[in-house]
């Protein structure tokens, strides 16, 4: 008896390792069934076959299929206990290959409160991402949910309509989606992505090493971000990019929340026209990112139109390592700012920076907004005439030019500011910091209320830079200045004009103290007129050269993936045409069939027109237009010629010493300008309170 029962033992323990060793799924029939292969020990599930259900999945970390599991079926993981609301706080699914995925294959999945799934697949030989793939999938508070894609090897990968639909966030959930390598060309359809994101929920896009993407018209439209929401989507490592008409459309924010858009180190990039299209900020902020585009850039019309900014919004477009830059007529226009908003274009490391007629139009700002556009490390900064017109600057606003470290010239034709309407401490500031070339040219009849340079010193050379000025502009400059010949030159009218405590205010104390003979002595020895002659010689006609090359060549790319793309249809079209014509003559040859043939003609043609005329008609927006201040009633010479008479106040402010910025400032007449006429700090109606950097918001937020 003792010598059976040791057998019996020794059998049992046997048959323990071999079922161990082979990896026997334990209290899981589906598994057992698939010969699916468990292990407890390092935490994972590995198939051949797809189980319909996974009753003991929250036992493991991992369960992997191998390349036997290539098409994914509907509502695939519904049965799948995937998580331990005890322990496991985390679960990842992976696929070696997958050449074909059902929509909803990922719907009904339910990510738990602070558990985080995970899905990686190796190799992706669709050539889409169908639609509704994610439809009724549930995220939890604090939930998470990861999906890479490292490889996909179809040539073209389509995200097809309501792809990314369906998902049902919670506050503080997150989704990430990535695709790290593509073979050549990714595009999106129409309504790929229409999201309600809630408060402090995340989604995150990210696309890299693929050739080209393209956006269609509304990829992603109807957005909505609750409070404190992120939406990020990328694209790295790649050639061109071409965004069709309102790829972005109708994004709504709300308090905090914060959308991003990416495209870096790529070769070319094409707007068709109206990349962002109605937007509406409250506390929000919108961040475009270029950076390291090899080809130039053009940006056509209505690449920014119909924004609303609120209480503290920020829309900032920023473009970094970039060669030409061409702002086409209309490229931001229909722009509303209140409440401290902020709009800022900013160029870093680029070459030159263009802006056509009337490139920056009808923007409104109030209570106290900024609109900021920033040139550094540059070369030349060129405003054509009427580059930048009717722009509202009101209720303490301010709209800024900044040109620094660029080694080019800062060239402005003689109207490129036109209607520029300031009231209620309203400033149009230009800031030039160390910039090695600069010429300020401004319409000689235009009226300003004064014009200050606060922070550097104006030399002899600087004359042929300030030859342009009118000499009718009261002028602030440096107490500290020396009376160099440009100071003279400044004030050359202006001390016969001006009242003399005004005038003492204006200038420097070298030239306080200087009386009415020895100020003309120091004029005469300056030569003024010979010297600015020679300005002129030198300077010769002033022409602004705006490349429409670049906008061409983005045009002829266009046209290009266009024919390429219709190439098979147009041949296919012109055989059918073919076939019929030889149909109709072989019909039409006996009097029958042509009898025949003209009376199902007539009818089906009675029937077209019959239908066509009960065909609604709608319209294609309701959106109001924004329209400027002064143009309710008067044609546009009448506005240019009554704002022509208007007294416009325009600040000037270099800064070669520092380039210190704070998030916020508190001044009396902005956080700009530091004036010491105590009469200016008395009548001050607003204190305002800019923040120079728009992304501070952001940063003290994260």
């Amino acid at each position: 008896m003792l010598f059976l029962f040791i057998t019996r033992c020794s059998w049992w323990l046997l048959l323990s390792c071999c079922i161990t060793a082979n990896g026997f799924c334990p209290h899981d029939e589906d598994l057992q069934h698939h010969q699916c292969t468990c292990s407890l020990t390092h935490g994972y599930i590995q198939c051949s076959s797809l189980p319909e259900k996974c009753r003991t999945c929250y036992r493991y970390s991992t369960i992997f299929f191998d390349e036997n599991v290539n098409i994914l079926p509907s509502e695939l993981f519904l049965d799948y206990n995937l998580f331990d609301y005890n322990s496991n706080k985390s679960f990842t699914i992976q696929f070696a290959r997958l050449t074909n995925v059902s929509s909803n294959t990922f719907s009904k999945i339910d990510v738990g409160e602070d558990r985080t799934l995970s899905i990686k697949i190796s190799q992706y030989a669709s050539s889409i991402i169908p639609t509704r793939i994610f439809d009724g999938l549930v995220m939890q508070p604090k939930s998470k949910i990861d999906i890479e894609i490292f490889n996909v090897t179809s040539s073209l990968l389509t995200v097809e309509q309501y792809a990314f639909d369906g998902i049902k966030y919670n506050s503080a959930s997150e989704f990430r989606f990535s695709i790290l390598c593509l073979k050549d060309t990714l595009e999106f359809e129409s309504n790929a992505g229409s999201i309600l994101l809630p408060s402090y929920a995340r989604i995150e896009l990210y696309f890299s090493n693929f050739r080209q993407v393209l956006l269609n018209e509304h990829s992603f439209d109807h957005i909505t971000q609750e409070h404190a929401s992120k939406f990020s989507i990328s694209f790295d490592r790649f050639q061109y990019a071409t965004l069709k008409h309102s790829s972005f459309f109708d994004l709504h924010q709300l308090d905090q929340s914060q959308f991003y858009l990416a495209f870096s180190n790529f070769q070319s990039l094409t707007i068709e026209k109206s990349l962002f299209d109605i937007i509406t900020q409250l506390k929000s902020s919108i961040i475009f990112s270029i950076y390291n585009i090899t080809n130039d850039l053009c940006l056509p019309a209505e690449t920014f139109s119909q924004i609303k900014q609120d209480m503290n919004s920020t829309f900032q477009f920023q473009i970094s390592y970039a060669k030409n830059i061409l702002f086409t007529t209309d490229a931001f226009t229909n722009i509303s700012q209140r409440a401290q908003s902020k709009l800022s274009i900013t160029i870093t490391n680029s070459l030159d920076v263009f802006f056509t007629n009337q490139s920056l139009n009808y923007f409104h700002q109030e209570d106290r907004s900024l609109l900021d556009i920033w040139i550094k490390y540059g070369k030349n900064l060129i405003f054509a005439d009427y580059a930048i017109q009717n722009i509202d600057i009101l209720r303490s606003s301010t709209m800024r030019i900044g040109f620094q470290h660029s080694s080019g010239t800062l060239q402005m034709a003689t109207n490129a500011f036109v209607n520029i309407n300031e009231g209620q401490g309203g400033e149009l500031l230009f800031q030039i910091m160390n910039s090695s070339d600069f010429y300020f040219r401004f319409n000689q009849s235009m009226t300003l209320e004064r014009l200050e340079i606060v922070d550097r010193i104006l030399t002899d050379n600087d004359l042929c830079r300030i030859i342009d000025i009118p000499a009718h502009i009261p002028i602030k400059i440096l107490r500290d200045n020396p009376c160099s010949c440009s100071i003279f030159y400044l004030y050359r009218q202006l001390r016969h004009t001006l009242n003399p405590l005004v005038l003492k205010d204006l200038t420097p104390s070298c030239y306080v103290s200087l009386s009415l003979d020895e100020v003309e002595q120091k004029e005469n020895k300056c030569l003024l007129n010979k010297q600015i002659n020679n300005c002129h010689q030198m300077q010769g006609e002033v022409t602004i050269y705006i490349p429409d090359g670049i906008c061409c060549q983005n045009s002829q790319q266009i046209n290009k993936n266009r024919s390429n793309s219709s190439s098979s249809t147009s041949s296919i079209f012109i055989l059918a045409c073919f076939i019929i014509v030889l149909a109709c003559i072989y019909i039409l040859s006996r009097e029958k069939r042509r009898i025949f043939i003209i009376n199902i003609f007539n009818k089906y043609a009675f029937c077209h027109r019959h239908r066509r005329q009960k065909l609604p008609i709608f319209t294609a927006d309701s959106y109001q237009q924004l329209t400027h201040i002064n143009d309710n009633s008067l044609d546009d010479d009448v506005n240019q010629e009554q704002t022509s008479n208007k007294r416009m106040k325009i600040i000037v402010k270099y800064n070669a010493a520092t380039e210190q910025t704070q998030p916020y400032l508190h001044t009396n007449r902005s956080d700009f300008i530091s004036s010491n006429d105590i009469n200016d700090q008395q009548n001050e109606d607003y204190t305002l309170q800019l923040n120079t950097n728009p992304l501070s918001d952001i940063e003290n937020n994260q």
